[in-house]
């Protein structure tokens, strides 16, 4: 599996130094489902994605919805659901978006991201 960088373009800090790309099937199939604890640092994207679910999930998410922008590293936060628990019943949707990340949960408060703000990803 491809890791990358995920940075705030806003205040320059890391968001990501170990971001997962769940680019294949069974990728994103498993998804972080049975991991319990997401370490410093790490994440995963979902390329080519507007929802996810919590369904299997044993620890609570920070879930960023993001679409690309015109150049292909930045991409512009759409929406962003905070510390979801898992076993969410229904699953959370974007249609502006085209990619989805999950951080670690209590991310997106710590660094301030917000709706609009833009990310880089590489």
């Amino acid at each position: 599996m491809r890791i990358i960088k995920v940075k705030s373009l806003k205040n320059q800090q890391v968001m990501s130094d170990k971001c997962y790309v769940a680019e294949f099937f069974f990728d994103r199939l498993k998804g972080l489902m049975g991991k319990t604890v997401l370490m410093e640092g790490e994440a995963m994207l979902f390329p080519r994605c507007q929802s996810v679910h919590m369904w299997f999930m044993k620890m609570s998410l920070d879930i960023i919805f993001l679409k690309q922008g015109k150049e292909k590293e930045t991409h512009e936060v759409t929406s962003i659901f905070v510390q979801v628990k898992p076993w969410k019943l229904l699953p959370l949707l974007d249609v502006k978006a085209s990619e989805v990340l999950e951080l670690q949960a209590g991310i997106t408060k710590k660094l301030n991201i917000q709706v609009g703000d833009k990310l880089c990803i590489n």
